[in-house]
């Protein structure tokens, strides 16, 4: 069985050109989830065409998206076959245009906001779903469903602060190394070592979070560029030991995606469609543990 999802994205990028993204994620297992394709369109918000057929390009996408029915092989609806709905994850910059967005987006689609003036002043995630489901409601695969997650992401074409490596970060990477090597000797002490700097830093971001926002992050980036505090989760099973215990007394415990410095960044908001796909397989699995789950690039699926 094959699961798919979509992760969009309207923003602007750091040269000032409003981009629309579209990025296609398959997998046949939740530890292997892959990016098959990525489509990046700029766009002027002042020219209708562009805009309808920027936003096509991804409602296409949504549409092609074949119907998805598993069998549940764990809990009490074991047996059971189910319907399971094509992920959709999308959004726009934490600061966006707000204003020329929903513009852009009642001129080009029309057709789907007839009483322009009740949605004049509605959220661009809210119209971007709207227009997703109606699209799909007639123009999707036979049998198919989807569900549809917005997020926001912050996004600056620049680096804001000054990322110098200070001594106490050097002190504390060459502290993990020893660690490190002393691990892979077979010293299982060294290994619990890190595991618990790996707790406690789960924890320390689980504190930082309002109860609304834990319940709900999935996307967590640990350390800022050159960091060398961070990288020792990249080492072993650092990363799901993580994340163990970052959804530990969550109410509804799901997969997070944890990045360091060290690791490839993925087209927005892919990674974050990642865990939903294997939240997914979870269920149909009846695999209650959760881990580190990332897009793999399309380099690393042979």
């Amino acid at each position: 069985m094959k699961l798919h999802g979509i992760a969009t994205a309207l923003y602007d990028d750091a040269e000032g050109r409003t981009v629309v993204t579209a990025t296609t994620l398959a997998s046949e297992s939740a530890d292997k989830i892959f990016i098959e394709k990525v489509n990046k369109t700029e766009i002027n918000p002042s020219k209708t065409g562009e805009v309808r057929n920027a936003l096509n390009m991804v409602m296409d996408e949504i549409c092609r998206q074949p119907a998805q029915r598993g069998i549940i092989q764990g809990g009490i609806h074991r047996g059971r076959e189910a319907v399971i709905p094509v992920e959709v994850v999308y959004g726009t910059p934490f600061e966006h245009p707000a204003k020329v967005y929903r513009t852009m987006l009642l001129d080009a689609f029309p057709q789907y906001f007839p009483k322009r003036k009740k949605v004049r002043n509605s959220p661009v995630a809210e119209l971007l779903k709207k227009l997703f489901h109606a699209r799909h409601e007639t123009y999707g695969q036979k049998g198919s469903r989807i569900e549809s997650n917005s997020y926001l992401f912050y996004h600056d074409g620049k680096e804001l602060i000054d990322h110098r490596i200070i001594e106490c970060d050097k002190l504390v990477g060459v502290e993990f190394d020893r660690l490190h090597e002393a691990a892979k000797a077979g010293d299982t002490e060294a290994r619990r070592t890190l595991e618990y700097y790996a707790r406690q830093i789960a924890r320390s971001v689980k504190e930082e979070l309002h109860e609304g926002t834990y319940s709900t992050t999935r996307f967590i980036v640990c350390g800022e560029k050159h960091s060398l505090k961070y990288k020792f989760l990249d080492w072993f099973d650092l990363k799901d030991v993580f994340v163990n215990e970052f959804v530990r007394g969550m109410g509804n415990p799901h997969n997070v995606c944890v990045k360091t410095s060290n690791d490839r960044p993925s087209p927005p908001f892919a990674d974050i469609c990642a865990t939903y796909i294997a939240d997914q397989f979870d269920i149909l699995e009846g695999v209650s543990r959760k881990r580190h789950i990332y897009a793999r690039p399309l380099d690393l699926a042979a």
